[in-house]
């Protein structure tokens, strides 16, 4: 009888300690945090890393839970929209460089994943080297910055007399004028930088350029320039001035040209690093990649 009652003693020992060990598997559910600039749920690049998530057989709200906060562009909100995400218990960060550069204090030891556009990332110093970027970063680099000189140069083709380009650009963009002012010398045009504020004045900036006689104008990367690509359209068709872009999406919008990555090879492909990562992969060890496919 003793000997009975021990064995089911022992039984319901099991059966405890295992449902315990099963709730606690799901109060564990991966748990992706996702801190941007300007961009919303709705914007491609968000719905683009949803895409790579499922196509490693992620499912929100059954194996993944995914934390999405956005500043709607005040840089000063990012390190407590990070903080917010680390009260979260966020297993991996998801950020694009100019957000990453803004919070890597606040988020301590958290595995981060890039999506750099505007510049290399060891110049940015966010990694150490490529193909072994060490610390807690790892991710995507879109090499756009490189791309700035081939855009001019594709601008051209299409508008044989281009000698004047005026050039949209802020914060975010500064390396990216940096090149294309090098590669503007290079092929002989004038650039007139437009710097747009924080208020966003894209008429204003688009008329100043028409003032210029400039026979087109080049919008240089910013989160702030993408969510507010209708608008910025929407001045260029105004002030008929040709323009050109860095992706698809800002041509769809009402743009003449782009030539650069697709989202899908970016924030599409980040989602491989964050299943490598919580999946008890060192980032430290996860080679950046270098996206290789322009359009």
């Amino acid at each position: 009888m003793n000997r009975s009652l021990l064995w089911i003693s022992f039984a319901l020992w099991l059966l405890v300690l295992g449902n315990p060990h099963d709730a606690g598997a799901a109060d564990r559910m991966p748990a992706i945090g996702i801190l941007t600039l300007a961009a919303g749920p709705s914007e491609s690049i968000i719905q683009e890393f949803r895409a790579g998530l499922r196509q490693l057989g992620y499912i929100e709200g059954q194996n993944i839970r995914l934390e999405l906060r956005t500043a709607h562009g005040q840089v000063d909100r990012l390190p407590v929209l990070a903080a917010e995400l680390l009260r979260a218990h966020i297993d991996v960060i998801v950020v694009g460089a100019s957000v990453a550069r803004a919070v890597m204090q606040t988020t301590g030891t958290t595995p981060m994943v890039i999506v750099v556009h505007e510049a290399d990332p060891t110049e940015l110093r966010l990694i150490e080297e490529f193909g072994h970027p060490g610390g807690r970063v790892t991710g995507v680099y879109a090499r756009e910055a490189e791309l700035v000189g081939k855009r001019l140069e594709l601008l051209k083709e299409a508008l044989p007399g281009l000698t004047r380009v005026a050039v949209l650009w802020e914060t975010f963009s500064s390396f990216q004028l940096d090149n294309l002012q090098i590669a503007g010398r290079s092929l002989g045009m004038q650039l007139h930088p437009i710097e747009i504020g924080t208020s966003y004045d894209f008429s204003s900036a688009f008329m100043s350029a028409k003032r210029m006689r400039v026979d087109a104008v080049m919008v240089l990367l910013s989160p702030g320039f993408y969510v507010r690509r209708e608008r910025v359209a929407e001045s260029a068709l105004k002030a008929k001035l040709p323009t050109m872009f860095q992706n698809d999406a800002m041509v769809q919008a009402g743009g003449l040209m782009s030539c650069g990555t697709s989202f899908r090879d970016t924030w599409g492909r980040a989602a491989y690093f964050v299943d490598r990562i919580i999946n008890s992969a060192d980032p430290g060890d996860l080679p950046v990649e270098q996206v290789s496919k322009f359009s």
